[in-house]
């Protein structure tokens, strides 16, 4: 009797089976570009149609995603970033920032690409930071950071940084916002200088962050206050200004960087808030 069992596959069947697994992981590897690719132009879209450049004073405005923000070179995952960082304002001519240590990352917040820096790596923003010196201004920073302790904004007259789980703001070395037990995770931080309280965010240094509300120097969380820091006179003209630092400076990713050389109202506020809520899927929870 002939017996037809046999054991194993043949050279044919192993090929065509090999075959198959590339093909799906092929597909698998075409969707998630695909996926990502979507999700890239959409954040383009969103960007170019944000109100950001329609608020006056825009001073810097820097974010990895828009095709004229970075170099294309510069845009590969853990790339050193060589070829500066392209500010989108439209208030003063557009400036090639220098950028000194970070690098491009492809996929953070929400998924979409970010700066990573880590703790000695900087932007030089002195050439536009320098517009809102001695006036309002406003600032947006969307951030994830990796270290409890670490400088965001540097400069001789106004430092922006973490410090030991604390968000702190100081004008020439004397801390203005000290606000304690800050959470971890993707954040929208911003800060303002008011000299007037009409229409615009309160009177005086304040500080804001998605996970939590409006502080003071008090630390008090009072939006509608008009007095919060009345001895605050503004920044007096700096020499330096970063975006990082080259010691003790920020670790992690940067998404995004606002500047405006006066403050805001409630309404530009809100549309500027919503618009990066929007964009990284950052929840406002605001009071």
């Amino acid at each position: 009797m002939k017996n037809n069992f046999r054991l194993g596959f043949s050279l044919l069947e192993v090929s065509v089976v090999l075959l198959i697994i590339g093909i799906l992981l092929a597909s698998v590897s075409a969707g998630k570009s695909m996926i990502r690719t979507s999700k890239i132009t959409s954040s383009q879209s969103l960007t170019a149609s944000s109100p950001v450049s329609a608020v006056e004073g825009l001073a810097i405005w820097l974010e990895p995603v828009s095709v004229a923000s970075l170099s294309p070179d510069d845009t590969y995952d853990s790339q050193d970033i060589v070829g500066g960082w392209q500010n989108l304002s439209n208030y003063f001519a557009p400036t090639n920032f220098d950028v000194t240590g970070p690098t491009y990352n492809e996929s953070s917040i929400n998924g979409l690409p970010s700066v990573t820096f880590d703790s000695n790596d900087i932007v030089d923003i002195q050439s536009s930071l320098q517009h809102i010196t001695g006036t309002n201004f406003s600032i947006f920073i969307v951030e994830e950071r990796n270290s409890d302790t670490g400088i965001l904004i540097n400069s001789d007259h106004m430092v922006a940084k973490y410090a030991t789980n604390y968000f702190k703001i100081e004008k020439d070395g004397v801390p203005v916002v000290n606000v304690v037990d800050v959470p971890t995770g993707p954040a929208i931080n911003y800060i303002s200088f008011a000299s007037s309280a009409t229409g615009s965010a309160p009177k005086g240094l304040t500080y804001y962050r998605n996970k939590g509300v409006f502080f003071n120097s008090s630390n008090a969380q009072d939006i509608t206050a008009t007095d919060l820091s009345a001895d605050y006179e503004g920044i007096s003209s700096s020499n330096y200004a970063t975006l990082g630092s080259v010691s003790g400076g920020f670790v992690g990713d940067i998404s995004e960087l606002i500047v405006y050389n006066n403050s805001l109202t409630i309404v530009e506020l809100n549309e500027i808030l919503n618009y990066l809520s929007s964009k990284y899927r950052i929840n406002l929870e605001r009071e």
